[in-house]
């Protein structure tokens, strides 16, 4: 071989890679810091209201960029606990067979309906920027809060510890210390009560939402109060985490 001809292969393959470095550089501080700011509100907003992962912004931003773009993305909540006199425990029934009635919504159609009289039903929701389920328990007697089995120490996979309480359904409550940054930690944050009993009374950060559980009498209660406080009321089982999506038949707002 020409030493030459090699030489000069080696110099294309670093001049490639110099340019394409210098791509991704320019890439990246273009998404990062450039005109259009999707990227860059995407990763500050949702950075910061995580508890132990806001590094991934400030890391890259200074705080007032951070502040303004918080601002920006501001979820304004109603600014009530639940009237749980609301609430009525009477069992809502549609009877098919009469006159149709009608509904709000398809979504309210298909949470009352319910001819086969299941325990639960999850019902896909979609808008034009969002997707998800939503998951309707007709006996709230039977909903729980659980913990990880490693309280203090660990946690555990949700798909294990509804196998071992034998839930039928299972959704992620609170959030939780993690401060190794690797999704293992194992003290919830907030407030976290378990069939009456008090397991955590832990700092919780999160300027919006505060209390979510159920009182004595298998009511939904949303609020933000002291652990002392949801227990003189007889909360039953609780975590804590926000934003409230709705209080009282009132919708936050989300300013943007």
């Amino acid at each position: 071989m020409n030493p030459i001809t090699g030489i000069t292969k080696k110099m294309k393959v670093i001049i490639i890679l110099c340019i394409l470095f210098f791509i991704g550089i320019i890439s990246f501080l273009f998404v990062m810091y450039g005109p259009i700011p999707t990227f860059r509100e995407w990763l500050i907003t949702t950075a910061m209201t995580t508890m132990n992962h806001q590094y991934l912004a400030t890391w890259f931003y200074d705080d007032k960029t951070i502040a303004e773009v918080m601002d920006k993305h501001k979820v304004i909540e109603v600014a009530e606990n639940t009237n749980l006199d609301l609430i009525s425990n009477e069992p809502i029934i549609v009877e098919l067979e009469e006159e149709k009635p009608t509904y709000a919504n398809e979504y309210e159609r298909q949470v009352l309906e319910n001819p086969t009289h299941a325990d639960y039903k999850i019902i896909p929701i979609e808008g034009d920027t969002y997707s998800g389920y939503l998951a309707v328990i007709y006996d709230p007697s039977r909903v729980r809060a659980v913990a990880t089995k490693n309280l203090g120490k660990s946690g555990q996979y949700l798909t294990k510890m509804a196998e071992e309480n034998n839930a039928l359904v299972a959704i992620n409550g609170g959030g939780f210390d993690d401060p190794n940054h690797n999704s293992s930690g194992g003290t919830p944050l907030g407030t976290t009560i378990v069939q009456g009993e008090v397991l955590t009374d832990y700092n919780y950060l999160n300027s919006t939402g505060g209390i979510i559980g159920f009182t004595e009498d298998n009511k939904l209660f949303l609020g933000k109060m002291s652990t002392q406080e949801a227990v003189d009321m007889g909360i039953r089982d609780a975590v804590s985490h926000g934003p409230f999506l709705i209080v009282n038949r009132k919708i936050f707002v989300y300013k943007r």
